[in-house]
């Protein structure tokens, strides 16, 4: 059963979404910030551990290419949700 998870950091939704493939279910205000809704299915690992290989460097996976087209489109996402 799928789980939300929600996050108000951009460059981790960015990187979630490029090594992860995780959707991006919504986007909520919250004063000047966006919080973005996950859906993680059960047969992603730990989301805990998909934050601590984001913020320790511990995942080469993603490419440029990939972590910028994320950026690109998550902004997208950001001003006409």
């Amino acid at each position: 059963m799928p789980i939300e998870y929600l996050c108000s950091d951009f460059y981790l939704a960015c990187y979630l979404r490029a090594r992860f493939q995780l959707k991006v279910t919504g986007i909520k205000n919250e004063g000047k910030r966006k919080i973005f809704i996950f859906e993680v299915s059960a047969n992603h690992q730990d989301v805990q551990e998909m934050i601590k290989s984001f913020y320790n460097n511990e995942d080469d996976m993603v490419s440029a290419n990939n972590f910028v087209r994320e950026i690109k489109d998550l902004k997208t996402l950001m001003y006409n949700y």
